[in-house]
């Protein structure tokens, strides 16, 4: 995980300030080696060499570290932001919950489990995820595989659920009308394939 996490948001940072303050470490050597003279060349380098460094872990951390709060701790804030706007708020008339611990929402939708989530740190853009909890075999799992660039699907979590991404402009996030609309492309999609529903166990609170 530690791994993972310096890659996604340390890395880039630490590139970036390594090649900065390598070329300005580069220029400051050169200098001394002009401008001083025996002990005073060594003692001037390593004084730049420890500035140098602990500028880059400095400017590193700071900078990645804001990324990291705000796509980790801030994130789970911004996706909860997203599904409490009104526009969101109308599936709970086709009788989708707002699940505020999972930051989902989440309902039956002919006879599919699906649940609605948000994804608004993605590269491409902001999203709503559409899933649905199915029970595969086989060749559906092939099958879905095959078409997923023709169908936008994505198959997680062993094949249990597959998933079919809305990308919009934050200005203007889907309405009931459209949410619908890709569930039903989704679902029919499914049904044609003869994959059916997974059988779900819902507790009322």
């Amino acid at each position: 995980m530690m791994k993972k996490n310096f890659y996604l948001y340390y890395y880039l940072w630490f590139a970036i300030f390594s090649i900065i303050f390598g070329f300005f470490f580069l220029v400051e050597v050169i200098f001394a080696c002009i401008t001083l003279q025996g002990v005073e060349i060594v003692s001037q380098i390593f004084r730049t060499l420890i500035f140098c460094i602990g500028e880059i872990l400095v400017l590193t951390l700071l900078i990645g570290g804001y990324h990291h709060l705000d796509n980790t701790l801030f994130w789970s804030w911004k996706m909860l932001a997203i599904l409490k706007r009104k526009e969101l708020r109308e599936l709970e008339t086709i009788h989708f919950k707002l699940d505020e611990k999972s930051r989902c929402y989440a309902g039956f939708y002919k006879n599919y489990y699906c649940l609605i989530t948000s994804n608004s740190i993605e590269a491409e853009g902001s999203s709503l995820i559409i899933s649905a909890f199915i029970t595969p075999v086989e060749e559906n799992i092939q099958d879905l595989e095959q078409l997923a660039d023709v169908y936008g699907l994505t198959i997680t979590d062993a094949a249990i659920w597959v998933e079919k991404a809305i990308v919009y402009d934050a200005k203007k996030i889907p309405g009931l009308n459209q949410i619908t609309q890709e569930m039903d492309k989704l679902i029919e999609y499914l049904i044609s394939k003869n994959i059916s529903p997974a059988q779900v166990d819902i507790i009322d609170d």
